[in-house]
């Protein structure tokens, strides 16, 4: 009953922000995977998929990207590559405007190269975690929409990846109901994860959030952003 009733608050949030209609059955599905999700969460479940997430076949490859997704570096203060076959997705909220959130995200595969990048500004208040949760909600529908199915989220922000990554501690506000929309967007990729790291290391989403106060609600597929290239040289170098 408490999944159903949480779901019903979410599809009012995303009608409200988003202008998103969500349907009945909708919310039946989301309320049981809430339940799956946390029912394997006090299993110790660390990562679930579509279709490998009860299965341990595969080659060398697979076998790497899965230990990977499991034992990521975190609180890293210089960007990583991630191995091949990943995408690696950096995402980081502005509040230097007063009720304004300037959110971004930025999209690079296993040597670098910028796949896809976004800026969003939406009216927001004065709560770093919920902003970043908001960047981050939004950077995973970017991977869905470009069919990125193997990704490593990263985010800055310490107390939203612990939600994540636990979430039997799911809070009752604007945070957890970001967080539930986050995990429940995750069962679209193959594989997937959530990691904290340093703000050393998340420099191109955070360029790219204070981007948005003043180009907001962009979208750059597999094209060079001027403002961003030094930084992306620099994320190789280091």
């Amino acid at each position: 009953m408490a999944a159903i009733i949480y779901g019903i608050w979410y599809a009012r949030n995303q009608s409200v922000f988003e202008h998103r209609e969500l349907q009945a059955k909708n919310v039946i599905e989301q309320a049981s995977f809430s339940i799956t999700k946390f029912q394997l969460a006090n299993h110790g479940e660390q990562d679930i998929s579509n279709n490998d997430a009860n299965h341990t076949k595969g080659g060398n490859q697979h076998n790497t990207r899965r230990k990977h997704h499991r034992h990521a570096k975190s609180n890293s203060n210089n960007w990583s590559r991630p191995p091949n076959g990943i995408i690696k997705v950096n995402s980081d909220a502005n509040l230097s405007k007063e009720g304004r959130w300037g959110l971004g995200a930025v999209c690079r595969d296993f040597e670098g190269h910028l796949l896809a990048a976004g800026t969003w500004n939406l009216p927001g208040f004065d709560d770093p975690a919920t902003a970043e949760a908001c960047a981050l909600y939004l950077a995973v529908k970017l991977a869905i929409d470009c069919c990125f199915r193997e990704v490593s989220f990263e985010s800055d922000n310490s107390s939203l990846n612990a939600i994540l990554n636990d979430p039997a501690s799911l809070p009752r506000s604007y945070l957890g109901n970001l967080a539930w929309g986050i995990l429940c967007n995750k069962t679209q990729s193959r594989a997937c994860n959530f990691n904290h790291i340093g703000r050393g290391a998340n420099k191109a989403a955070h360029a790219l959030a204070n981007m948005a106060h003043d180009e907001p609600n962009m979208v750059w597929i597999e094209e060079p952003i001027p403002q961003l290239v030094p930084i992306l040289i620099l994320d190789l170098i280091h």
